[in-house]
C-alpha cells in the first residue's frame, strides 16, 4: 500500500521509540543531521507506525522535507517502509535503490513490537523486538531511508514499483522456505534410496552437493518441477509445484535473445548428459537479498523404473561461504578441480603443482561452479603461461544461455586489444 501524503503535526513519540530509531545507525550518518531533523523524523515515523496495516501487506510512503545537514538546508525525500518483520527487508531495499542510483543519506531500520487490533488499527508501541515481542505484540520492520529529493512524480512511482515488487519476492521466498527445503530434502531422498542410472561417483557427488546447499549455503528464493514425457523437452512446469519467486507460472527465470524460454540449449544438452545436476546462472537477477544474477540449480528427477521424469529447478544465491570456502571442500567443485590436477601431471609438492593450486583456488567462483572440467584445465593452464609471460589475455567461454550478447564480446574484445598496446609486455598474436 502508498501513502502519498505529508504527515500533518505527528503526534510526539514515546523516548523509547526515539531512541530506538536511532540506536543501531551509523554514527557518522546521524552526526550529520541537526537534532531538529531527527526530532521531527522520529515523529513522522511514529506517525507512519502508528497507521492501519494488516499483517502480510506492507506499506510505503514517500514525504518531502527540508533537512539541516551539516549546517546547511537540504532538500530530501524520506522512503518509509512499514512491514511483517522478515529477513533480507533491508538489505533487498538498499539493493533496489543502488540499482537506481539513489544514495542513501540516512539509514534507520528498527525492529519494533507493535499490537494491533483486529481491523489492523494500531493499539500501542510495545518496545524494541530485536529479539521477540511481548505477548500480544507483533515483530514488525520498520524501514526509514533519507535521500535527495527524488525529482519529479515519475520517479517517485518508478521507486514504489520497483519496491512492491521486492517486497512481494521477499515475502514469497520467506514463506516459502521450509517448502522449498523439504523439496530438495525429498529429491536427496530419492537419489539414497534408489539411485538413478547415472554413474555411482556422479550420483554420490550430486548427493554432496545437494546437501551442502542445505546446510546454509544456499539462499533459497524460487523452485519449480517441469515434466519432461516422451524425451519432450520443451514441456511445461507441473501445475501447482511453484515456490517462492516461481509461484506464479507466468515467472520465466530463461531467456534467450531476448524472449523468455522455459528450456533452453543448455538445458537440452544437460538432459542428454549422464550428470544429475546443472548448475549455472539465470538471465534474471534476484531482487531478493542482493542484486545478482541468480543461481540456477537444476536436478534430472527420475521414475523408480529408472525413467528420466523431468527436473527440478531450484533458484536462489549462494551465501558468502560458497564464494571463501576453499573449493577443495565444496562438493562438485572438488570433482572439477581433482580433475583439472590429475591431467596436470604436476608433483603437488612442485612449484608448477602450487602455482596451479593457486590458480584454481582463486579461480572467479561463480565461473568456476559453470565451467566444464575440459576448458578449466585449458584455461588454467593459459593462466600459469601469464605467469611467466605476463601479457593481456582474454580467455572466452561460449554461453549457451546467451547472457553475454555479441556487442558486448565485441566492446570486451576492442578494450583488450586497447589495453593490450598499452601493455609495455604485449606481444603480437602469432
Amino acid at each position: 500500500m502508498l501513502d502519498k501524503q505529508k504527515p500533518t503535526t505527528p503526534a510526539k513519540p514515546p523516548a523509547a521509540f526515539s531512541d530506538l530509531l536511532f540506536a543501531r545507525a551509523a554514527a557518522e550518518d546521524i552526526a550529520g543531521f541537526d537534532a531538529a531533523y531527527r526530532s521531527e523524523a522520529a515523529a513522522i515515523a511514529f506517525d507512519f507506525l502508528a497507521s492501519p496495516r494488516q499483517p502480510g501487506a506492507h506499506r510505503i510512503r514517500l514525504t518531502d522535507h527540508v533537512a539541516t545537514i551539516a549546517g546547511r538546508p537540504r532538500d530530501v525525500t524520506l522512503i518509509e517502509v512499514v512491514n511483517d518483520n522478515q529477513p533480507f527487508l533491508l538489505d533487498s531495499t538498499l539493493a533496489e535503490l543502488n540499482e537506481r542510483g539513489v544514495e542513501p543519506l540516512l539509514v534507520l531500520h528498527p525492529i519494533v513490537a507493535v499490537e494491533r487490533d483486529a481491523g489492523g488499527g494500531f493499539v500501542r508501541f510495545a518496545g524494541d523486538a530485536s529479539a521477540s515481542a511481548p505477548e500480544g505484540a507483533r515483530r514488525e520492520s520498520l524501514i526509514e531511508i533519507a535521500v535527495d529529493r527524488l525529482p519529479g512524480e515519475e520517479a517517485r512511482q518508478s521507486l514504489i514499483q520497483g519496491l512492491d515488487a521486492v517486497y512481494r519476492d521477499v515475502r514469497v521466498a520467506v514463506a516459502d522456505w521450509i517448502a522449498m527445503r523439504g523439496q530438495l530434502a525429498a529429491a536427496v531422498l530419492a537419489y539414497r534410496a534408489n539411485p538413478p542410472p547415472l554413474p555411482r561417483e556422479e550420483v554420490a557427488e550430486a548427493i554432496a552437493f545437494l546437501d551442502w546447499l542445505a546446510d546454509e549455503n544456499f539462499t533459497f528464493l524460487g523452485l519449480r518441477v517441469y515434466n519432461y514425457q516422451s524425451g519432450d523437452a520443451a514441456a511445461g512446469p507441473v501445475d501447482g509445484t511453484g515456490l517462492g519467486i516461481l509461484r506464479d507460472p507466468a515467472v520465466q527465470i530463461m531467456r534467450r535473445g531476448g524472449k523468455s524460454l522455459s528450456v533452453t540449449p543448455e538445458i537440452r544438452a544437460f538432459l542428454a548428459r549422464p550428470d544429475a545436476l546443472i548448475i549455472t546462472k539465470a538471465n534474471v537477477k534476484s531482487r531478493v537479498h542482493r542484486r545478482a544474477h541468480l543461481d540456477y540449480i537444476g536436478i534430472k528427477l527420475f521414475s523408480p523404473e529408472g525413467q528420466l521424469q523431468g527436473e527440478m529447478r531450484l533458484v536462489g544465491l549462494f551465501s558468502s561461504n560458497a564464494y571463501t570456502a576453499s573449493p577443495t571442500a565444496i562438493p562438485y567443485l572438488r570433482e572439477k578441480i581433482a580433475q583439472v590436477v590429475a591431467g596436470a601431471h604436476y608433483d603437488p609438492a612442485s612449484h608448477s603443482g602450487r602455482a596451479l593450486m593457486n590458480v584454481l583456488e582463486n579461480f572467479p567462483r561463480d565461473e568456476l561452479f559453470q565451467i566444464d572440467a575440459k576448458t578449466l584445465q585449458r584455461f588454467a593452464r593459459s593462466i600459469l603461461a601469464l605467469y611467466e609471460r605476463p601479457r593481456v589475455r582474454v580467455l572466452s567461454r561460449v554461453d549457451t544461455f546467451d547472457r553475454l550478447q555479441g556487442p558486448r564480446l565485441g566492446r570486451l574484445s576492442r578494450l583488450s586489444r586497447r589495453a593490450a598496446r598499452a601493455h609495455p609486455l604485449h606481444h603480437r598474436p602469432r
